[in-house]
């Protein structure tokens, strides 16, 4: 909270009297930034008619936010209160009626193949955003990598590992 103060130019105690726990502001700052990047995936995938190149777009996207703000990224992966996991989890039943960045990967799952039932091309969208997550923590956390490393390793992702798993449905 000390930290947070000072680079906000606020008294620690003006900050409790907002957020009496810090879990809740740090909530706070997690939702501003997952609101600003679902409206980034929006705007990407909304840019082609292709399902191949609308996902690769979302998954492109995804990623660079993250590796744009690999602290903050990392930080909202790892260290989420039970509120925040509740809404950023990937990893149960019915969780792409709470976390919109997995209902959107449903709904593209959909879109290509309306025969199967809900529940099996949910869980395809969890398989897939896990490595995406897994992949961009990895690449944040990788200091050995030159640029030119890391944007082949996301191309190569997003362009054949992503199209290929959503092509399993």
């Amino acid at each position: 909270m000390r930290r947070i103060a000072e680079e906000t130019e606020y008294t620690p105690s003006t900050l409790y009297q907002y957020f009496p726990l810090k879990e809740e502001m740090l909530g706070q700052c997690i939702h501003v930034k997952y609101k600003k990047l679902m409206e980034s995936l929006f705007s990407a995938q909304q840019a082609f008619d292709n399902f191949d190149d609308r996902l690769t777009a979302i998954t492109r996207t995804y990623i660079e936010s993250a590796l744009t703000f690999p602290n903050k990224f990392t930080f909202s992966q790892l260290y989420r209160n039970q509120t925040e996991r509740v809404l950023t989890s990937f990893m149960f039943k019915n969780t792409s009626r709470e976390n919109m960045e997995l209902q959107l990967f449903t709904q593209f799952l959909r879109d290509i193949n309306q025969e199967k039932v809900f529940e099996e091309i949910e869980l395809i969208a969890q398989a897939i955003a896990a490595p995406t997550i897994g992949l961009t923590i990895t690449l944040n956390s990788e200091n050995q990598l030159e640029q030119r490393q890391k944007d082949l390793l996301v191309y190569y992702f997003a362009e054949e590992v992503v199209i290929s798993m959503a092509k399993i449905v």
